[in-house]
């Protein structure tokens, strides 16, 4: 299903944020739109439930509960991908709205997000590129030397002895953002039409 649909984005053109291709993209898979939003409410609504309950309580006066929670909002923007990781970046610059200690969590989006899979992103690079990385390079190192919202980079050391950094985007991240950009689009028009 979303090679299918990455393969329409391509056929599409979609190179740039354009709305209504968007919305041509996603009307025709309401299945795909269902599931994303499963994936995303599901996990944020445990977490705020959880939250809730520790504010009841007043378990969040404890240091510890509070940054153990902070943490969780923290890693569930990383699993939800990249739309959600620069909505928390975005947060992490707001101390006017939110606590310092999330802040704190949220700060780290800006520069210490994990990598993905290393074989996934030597798969990305072979694809890319049409031949397999022993054919290309002397040296790839499989571990990124950094990683961000939308992709990671390795370092390596070409056939002909040139020293390269090699950007690789994340797997399905046109897909994921066009999809999340429909939802929150729709969010927000239903949210200003009442």
């Amino acid at each position: 299903m979303a090679q299918e649909l990455g393969d329409f984005i391509e056929a599409a053109g979609l190179l740039e944020y354009d709305p209504a291709a968007i919305t041509r993209i996603y009307a025709g898979h309401p299945q795909r739109l269902i599931r994303r939003l499963w994936q995303t409410l599901v996990p944020i609504g445990l977490l705020l439930l959880g939250v809730a309950f520790d504010w009841i309580f007043q378990l969040l006066k404890d240091e510890e509960r509070a940054r153990g929670r902070a943490r969780e909002c923290a890693e569930l923007l990383v699993d939800l991908g990249p739309a959600f990781i620069k909505a928390g970046q975005a947060l992490s610059t707001r101390p006017d709205i939110v606590p310092p200690l999330l802040l704190e969590e949220l700060a780290q989006l800006q520069d210490q997000l994990p990598g993905f899979d290393s074989g996934l992103a030597m798969a990305c690079i072979e694809e890319d590129l049409g031949a397999p990385v022993d054919d290309i390079f002397e040296q790839l190192d499989r571990d990124p030397i950094s990683a961000a919202s939308l992709g990671q980079v390795h370092k390596g050391t070409l056939k002909g002895g040139a020293r390269v950094a090699v950007k690789v985007q994340r797997p399905g991240l046109r897909e994921q953002i066009t999809l999340d950009l429909y939802i929150v689009r729709n969010i927000a028009a239903w949210l200003n039409s009442n």
